[in-house]
């Protein structure tokens, strides 16, 4: 899966979770927080659920006949900036949704320091064929 795939699939299963960002700088607008830049821009206003999307790789590719083969993973990051919500249904939503092919979940509670927030790790080979 792609990442112009992904972000829309996400957006779709988390509808009724995500946040929003509120930009300030002109021309002033509210998105769904959702985004591949793991910072939100300066002067920017987070509520709600946040998720970010960055993509890695691990290990060596395979030579296989013809190409290649990687290991391919999506680190979802969903961080909760409403104290009073839970990001329990989001990431069972992403769990149980068949096209996602979750590896590792790594959870980290609120704190007075910090806002609940997990990483979520999809698994996405990838075949390169020459």
């Amino acid at each position: 899966m792609e990442l112009n795939q992904l972000i829309p699939l996400l957006r779709t299963v988390l509808a009724t979770e995500l946040g929003t960002i509120s930009t300030v700088t002109a021309p002033t607008r509210t998105l769904p927080a959702i985004t591949t830049d793991p910072s939100v821009p300066t002067g920017s206003t987070v509520t709600g659920l946040l998720c970010t999307v960055q993509r890695v790789q691990e290990g060596l590719a395979s030579e296989v006949t013809n190409g290649k083969y990687l290991d391919f993973y999506w680190q979802v990051r969903l961080v909760q900036f409403d104290k009073t919500k839970s990001i329990d249904k989001a990431l069972k939503l992403i769990q149980e949704h068949p096209q996602f092919r979750v590896r590792n979940v790594v959870y980290q509670g609120s704190t007075s320091q910090s806002y609940e927030q997990c990483r979520i790790t999809l698994w996405n080979p990838s075949l390169i064929l020459y």
